[in-house]
């Protein structure tokens, strides 16, 4: 569920990139997908080759994680190259920055956080001269989800079916922030400054 004034920032027309935290898995690109479809028709998901999304193959770039490093770079250089000329045409194009599903750190810890998010999606941004539009989906998957993944990642993995039928018959809030342009982030120093701007 998302407000009538948040929604109304979402600009119809024009390149833009879309980021948004990572709480819940495959169903973030699903409620994000669904959200963007209400404004425009013209956007494609960066997520990586593991991941899924019935009904949006069409609409899905798949960045490597298997393989060796080189073999994931040229994968991943091509999907960035994709990404950059969907952009120049004008189109939208949708990451997780944090590439893969928030967590918590250790057994203490109740509020599950993304990881550090990648900058690569500035450097989308200033190739591109498209602008951000960051989003929060509120939320994040349960108790047994997030000890199972301290444990080891696989069982984390193993449980993504199970969390996103939790979901189906819930209500999922996202919040849609202001549009932050190429010009403003040119006057930030740093790459890790502009993500955590």
């Amino acid at each position: 569920v998302v407000s009538d004034h948040d929604l109304s920032r979402i600009p119809v027309t024009g390149p833009m990139i879309v980021v948004a935290n990572h709480p819940h898995g495959i169903m973030d690109g699903l409620l994000v997908g669904s959200l963007l479809h209400r404004v425009r028709d013209d956007f494609k998901i960066i997520i990586n080759e593991a991941a899924s999304m019935p009904g949006l193959e069409d609409r899905l770039l798949f960045v490597s994680i298997f393989g060796s490093e080189r073999e994931k770079a040229k994968k991943n250089i091509q999907v960035m190259r994709e990404a950059v000329e969907w952009l120049q045409a004008g189109h939208v194009v949708m990451v997780f920055p944090a590439g893969e599903i928030s967590a918590i750190r250790n057994f203490n810890e109740k509020m599950a956080l993304d990881n550090t998010w990648n900058t690569n999606m500035i450097r989308l941004s200033m190739r591109a001269k498209a602008p951000i539009l960051p989003l929060f989906i509120v939320g994040q998957n349960d108790a047994v989800f997030l000890k199972l993944g301290l444990i080891h990642p696989l069982f984390r993995t193993l449980q993504i079916g199970r969390v996103t039928n939790q979901l189906r018959n819930r209500t999922v809030r996202m919040r849609v922030s202001q549009l932050c342009s190429c010009k403003t982030l040119e006057f930030i120093k740093s790459d890790i400054e502009r993500v955590n701007f």
